[in-house]
């Protein structure tokens, strides 16, 4: 950890491997208070991130070829419906959802 202007910069000298790459990655989100997406992240799930004085959106898109179920750890609302979205989002091929929660 080095002071860099008015925060800090860190150097990782490797590349860790899969199994340790959460953990390393995690803490350092962890000590930069980087809060991760209510949705779970897979292979070929992208979320992106937005918010106003009194939401926070994510859009969630599907670069796959096949449909994608995604686990979801809170309870966000549907854009195109104010439907509640529990547990599970299903992403079609290719396509994309953006769900919202209250800040």
């Amino acid at each position: 950890r080095n002071k860099s202007g008015n925060g800090f910069a860190y150097y990782l000298g490797t590349v860790p491997a899969d199994e340790n790459a959460k953990t390393v990655y995690g803490k350092l989100l962890q000590l930069c208070s980087v809060k991760s997406a209510p949705v779970e992240t897979v292979d070929g799930i992208d979320i992106v991130t937005r918010s106003s004085n009194d939401k926070v959106y994510y859009f969630v898109f599907n670069s796959n070829d096949e449909m994608r179920s995604v686990a979801v750890n809170s309870t966000l609302k549907d854009y195109n419906n104010d439907e509640y979205v529990k547990d599970m989002l299903e992403i079609n091929p290719r396509g994309w959802r953006i769900v919202y929660t209250d800040i």
